[in-house]
């Protein structure tokens, strides 16, 4: 039971204006029971002050600040699918520069300034237990995404204004070490498409460890690939984080993470906190 409760993972995504915004793309790949389920109450913040260029180079941002709140459930509504849902609250602030603005290309310092506050993406969806047995599982996920309100504000800010669809699959495998140090790895790929044609590639890995009973140590990767549009420039995203997460009881557990961008094009360079409590009924 604390090993199956240890490795339901939400960050953070988190996290993000950037890919990692949506919990239930991290879920992990084992089914709820039929009749059982468990809620994640998780909150982030992230304070920035630099982003990835095209070429990958660290520039200054200004300063970007932002809290999400998320509650995340699921829950067994056959032997062999889990209904997902999840709901939050954004608050975000961005002061920034363009870098550099003029033909000269000196930096101008010319500010850009926006703020929201308010409803974050809802993510409904399942996932559908595909084949596994007693120490391995392999699942297909899917969700629907329905927009943050509209708002006249940076991208940065509020950016998930459109409607989306989410699918991937998603691979994991316990192995055991002993009595008490059971280790859990997963990958999950797929992509995201957005009203409007634009999609995203989605390519996560998790590590998830047990040195004591009721203590697992948590590392994980979010890598994002999306292709240029007319709108938009193509992004790169490689992200990790590192977490603890502690069972006060079979039903009950905390997580508190830390969150680092590796490398990036054309995207923020983030860093963040992350804290969870973990209810299963």
């Amino acid at each position: 039971m604390l090993l199956i409760m240890g490795i339901r993972v939400y960050l953070l995504l988190l996290l993000c204006c950037s890919p990692l915004v949506s919990g239930l793309a991290h879920a992990g790949a084992y089914l709820e029971l039929r009749g059982q389920g468990l809620v994640i109450l998780t909150g982030s913040f992230r304070s920035e002050t630099t982003k990835f260029d095209a070429s990958g180079r660290v520039i200054p941002l200004g300063e970007y600040k932002r809290f999400d709140l998320t509650k995340n459930l699921e829950y067994g509504l056959t032997p062999n699918l889990t209904g997902l849902l999840s709901t939050g609250v954004t608050k975000a602030s961005l002061q920034e520069y363009d870098v550099p603005v003029d033909i000269n290309g000196h930096i101008t310092n010319a500010n850009v300034s926006s703020t929201y506050s308010g409803r974050s993406v809802t993510e409904i969806g399942a996932r559908y237990k595909l084949a596994g047995g007693q120490d391995w599982a392999l699942s297909a996920q899917g969700t629907a995404l329905l927009p943050m309100p509209a708002c006249s504000c940076n991208d940065a800010v509020s950016s998930d204004t459109h409607f989306q669809t989410d699918m991937r699959l998603i691979f994991g495998k316990n192995f055991q070490f002993g009595q008490y140090y059971p280790l859990y790895t997963e990958i999950a790929a797929g992509q995201r498409l957005r009203s409007g044609s634009s999609t995203e590639t989605h390519v996560d890995v998790t590590l998830a460890w047990h040195p004591r009973i009721n203590w697992m140590l948590m590392g994980q990767t979010f890598s994002t690939f999306a292709p240029a549009t007319s709108q938009a420039l193509a992004q790169t995203s490689h992200k990790g984080q590192i977490s603890v997460v502690y069972d006060l009881s079979t039903r009950i557990a905390l997580q508190f993470g830390l969150m680092s961008s590796i490398y990036g094009e054309n995207v923020y360079k983030e860093r963040g906190l992350i804290f969870a409590l973990w209810l299963r009924f």
